[in-house]
């Protein structure tokens, strides 16, 4: 696992790569799920999130990250219930249709299409 010590942030993306190439263009902090489960010592996997988490007020997870780190999201919360932890559907989304629910959902916050191919 990376040890990079990030700016903090209000609040944090926890997906994998391709479901986190949406939010990244916003400045968000992003934490790839890929490098937040890489290793497998619950206790390595939580001092990694919570170098990211802890002082954010919102951590927005894939449906996929959510189900693979739950048990070390809730230990990143604090006894006020911070980070609220949100899932949102992943790139694969509930159909399978890689991205492109990701895109409809940046286009419509944003305003605009950030993956235009022109």
């Amino acid at each position: 696992m990376s040890e990079t010590n990030s700016p903090k942030k209000d609040v944090v993306f926890v997906a994998d790569r391709v479901t986190l190439l949406a939010f990244q263009p916003l400045g968000a902090q992003c934490v790839s799920l890929e490098e937040a489960t890489e290793s497998a010592d619950p206790r390595r996997r939580r001092d990694f999130l919570r170098q990211y988490c802890e002082d954010a007020k919102m951590v927005v997870v894939s449906h996929e990250a959510r189900i693979q780190l739950g048990e070390d999201l809730e230990a990143v919360t604090n006894p006020a219930g911070l980070p609220l932890v949100v899932a949102i559907p992943g790139a694969l989304g509930s159909k399978g249709d890689r991205g492109v629910r990701i895109r409809k959902l940046v286009e419509r916050a944003m305003g605009a299409d950030l993956f235009k191919d022109d």
